[in-house]
């Protein structure tokens, strides 16, 4: 965020905001049926977003629940980065498939 004077804003909402805590049931429901993903879920640490490892038979998996906090426009751009780097075939990324 900017300030008309072109100084940046400082806005804790994200850092005073709780992680997100969905029940591992929760997430595997959401994950079959949204995703038809299926497998076994481990929490990793993270500081504003909850995020686990799902180890599935269609290969390992980072599934990541945003902090409700954080501003839309970071995770589209957070998405259109992942896509881009998953086009590099070989690239510095983990690729489906």
């Amino acid at each position: 965020m900017q300030r008309t004077d072109g100084d940046p804003v400082r806005d804790d909402r994200l850092l005073e905001s709780p992680i997100p805590r969905w029940e591992l049931a929760q997430v595997a429901a959401m994950l079959a049926d949204v995703f038809d993903l299926e497998g076994e879920l481990t929490p990793l640490s993270g500081e504003r977003d909850q995020s686990l490892r799902l180890d599935s038979p269609d290969g390992g998996f980072v599934v990541r629940i945003a902090n409700p906090a954080e501003d839309l426009a970071v995770l589209d751009m957070q998405q259109a980065a992942l896509e881009h780097i998953a086009r590099w075939p070989g690239g510095p990324a983990a690729h489906p498939g």
